[in-house]
């Protein structure tokens, strides 16, 4: 007895050259678009922690600013109530005062 074969799969039409490669495709080149891939997700990873890198410095930064300012403000305020003791009572204890918040007191008509 003869084994009989599929006259459907004699007549078939073969499929058109590149149709099929994509399915087919070696392995390497699995391997290679897997770690281009990654590559990719890497490269887009540490952009994003550049970004926000920039964005935590620029947040230092400006905390640093508002602290130099408020420093500066606390020290005017310092200056001004030191001025005001001086003015109120011309002693010697508000006169180290003053000079102690950055002014130096000359004179009788130094304020």
């Amino acid at each position: 007895m003869t084994n009989k074969t599929s006259d459907s799969s004699a007549s078939s039409p073969s499929p058109k050259p590149g149709a099929t490669d994509s399915l087919w495709q070696p392995f390497w080149l699995h391997w290679l678009i897997s770690a281009l891939s990654g590559t990719v997700e890497i490269a887009r990873g540490t952009l994003r922690e550049r970004e926000g890198n920039r964005e935590a410095e620029a947040g230092e930064r400006e905390a640093e600013r508002a602290e130099r300012e408020a420093r500066r403000d606390r020290q005017e305020v310092r200056y001004r109530k030191a001025q005001i003791r001086y003015q109120l009572d011309l002693s010697e204890a508000n006169r180290q005062e003053l000079e102690s918040a950055g002014i130096c007191v000359g004179g009788a008509g130094g304020v």
